[in-house]
This record gives structure tokens, C-alpha cells and sequence, in this order.
């Protein structure tokens, strides 16, 4: 199967992109206690792993129509707020000084992953949902 991706929009490819960033966080460490390291995998990122590749095909099998605008929004939002919760616990045991730990690799492509899902929802909703419906009304040449 081959993707043209010059027919994709600023939006789908901002959509993608995030979709591959969040998959690929969620398998990387996201916390690191000194010799311990947690993966993304062995907690929430198991959902942000689905939320990326459920993006991704939208993208690629979809039509970028509002829809599919309003769902990469939507699990941006969640990526994201998954990624901030872990960092809140974090903070949370090192104020109470129960365990050192730092946010790893994956957390931080995880949280990108997310901010950018929702914002290439938003700009494909603001900025290029009446440009499909227009192509698609449009003449063809015969």
C-alpha cells in the first residue's frame, strides 16, 4: 500500500506525525527511578499507544473531515492529560520523598504526541474543513 503523502493536508500530516510520536513514546521509559525504569506500556500508555495508532489511521484511511477532526482533538486532549497526570504524580513522591524519580524519553514524546494531536485537530477544523468539502464538490476535468 502506498501513501501519497503530497495529497495530504498540513493538518493530516501534523496528525500523523503526532499519532507516530505518541505510539513510539508509550513503549519508551517514562519514569526513571535510578536502576528502575517504567515503561509507558506497564500503565496508561497502553491507552495512548491506541489513541496514536487510532489517529494514524484515520489519517491515512479517512476522509480529514470534521469528524475525524473532532475524534484527533478529542484524543489528543486524552494523550495529553494522561502525560500531565503522570507528571503531577511525580511531583506528588518527590514532595513527599517517597521515591526520586524522573519523567523519561517516552513521557515527554508521549505529551508532544498529544499537544500536537490536538492541535492539528484544531487547525484542521479552523483552517482546512471547508477546503475537502470544496475538492470534493468540485467539478472533475473530463
Amino acid at each position: 500500500m502506498e501513501i501519497d503523502t503530497d495529497s495530504l493536508t498540513t493538518g493530516q500530516k501534523v496528525a500523523a506525525g503526532a499519532g507516530i510520536v505518541t505510539a513510539i513514546g508509550a513503549v519508551l521509559p517514562w519514569v526513571d527511578a535510578g536502576i528502575v525504569t517504567v515503561s509507558g506500556l506497564d500503565g496508561d500508555g497502553v491507552l495512548t499507544i491506541i489513541f496514536g495508532l487510532v489517529v494514524l489511521g484515520l489519517v491515512l484511511v479517512r476522509e480529514w473531515g470534521t469528524v475525524e477532526m473532532a475524534a484527533t482533538v478529542v484524543l489528543g486532549l486524552m494523550t495529553t492529560l494522561i502525560a500531565g497526570n503522570v507528571y503531577g504524580n511525580l511531583e506528588d513522591q518527590a514532595a513527599q520523598q517517597i521515591l526520586e524519580a524522573q519523567a523519561g524519553i517516552g513521557l515527554h514524546l508521549t505529551l508532544l504526541g498529544g499537544l500536537a494531536m490536538l492541535g492539528a485537530g484544531v487547525y484542521g477544523y479552523l483552517k482546512e474543513r471547508n477546503t475537502s468539502t470544496r475538492q470534493a464538490q468540485a467539478p472533475r476535468a473530463r
